[in-house]
């Protein structure tokens, strides 16, 4: 519930915007189209194919075509993975997450992609 509300609380969001965070076996799917919030949901997935289907079908309920939809990745996933290379194949303006600027990062956290703890930032700073 927390985890939305920070989420969808983004300011200045222009354009077809969806954000996925990917945890072991679901991912969360915010959907803005032109600032306004469409969709918020978890899904589960056993495949990177099922999350590739949740996205794609996210975006076709909501009549958002593919190359306006900037896709913004965080949580267990990095530019390796099996699950980023399926995803590549149908969204090619794709951003993994970093860290707002303002979030200190522990010396120990600077060796981990910044994808993966992104989204729990954004919590610490909405208390």
């Amino acid at each position: 519930c927390h985890t939305f509300f920070a989420q969808c609380n983004i300011q200045n969001v222009t354009g077809n915007v969806l954000q996925c965070t990917v945890y072991n076996n679901y991912i969360k799917i915010i959907l803005k189209s032109e600032g306004k919030l469409q969709i918020a949901q978890y899904f589960e997935y056993n495949t990177s194919v099922d999350v590739c289907y949740h996205l794609l079908n996210v975006c076709s309920q909501y009549n958002n075509p593919l190359p306006t939809v900037q896709l913004q990745l965080n949580g267990m996933i990095d530019e390796f993975s099996a699950l980023y290379k399926e995803i590549y194949k149908y969204f090619l303006n794709i951003t993994l997450v970093q860290v707002p600027a303002s979030f200190e990062i522990k010396r120990n956290l600077k060796e981990q992609p910044q994808q993966f703890y992104s989204n729990l930032a954004v919590l610490t700073l909405c208390v």
